[in-house]
């Protein structure tokens, strides 16, 4: 699973892979400069997530949320090669 989603990141431009030819394997990941974009929305969402959980626990209720299929806008950009 987590090699899947490693693939569709470097896929996506977001992670470039380094491989090393020795034994046992090595494989390193680093975030391109496209990668990096992303740190302040995922900084934000942290502390959207740090001050939620200090927040006192609200009354229970359901909230009923649709699963729609997403077509990922990163496909869509591509990053100079390194």
């Amino acid at each position: 699973m987590l090699a899947q989603q490693l693939r569709q990141l470097e896929a996506d431009g977001i992670v470039a892979r380094k491989v090393y030819p020795q034994v046992p394997p090595k494989v390193e990941y680093r975030l391109t400069e496209w990668g990096q974009t992303l740190c302040p929305a995922l900084d934000a969402l942290l502390k959207w997530a740090e001050q939620k959980m200090m927040l006192p626990t609200l009354p229970s209720r359901t909230i009923k949320m649709m699963s729609l299929p997403v077509e990922s806008h990163l496909m869509h950009y591509r990053p100079y090669d390194d």
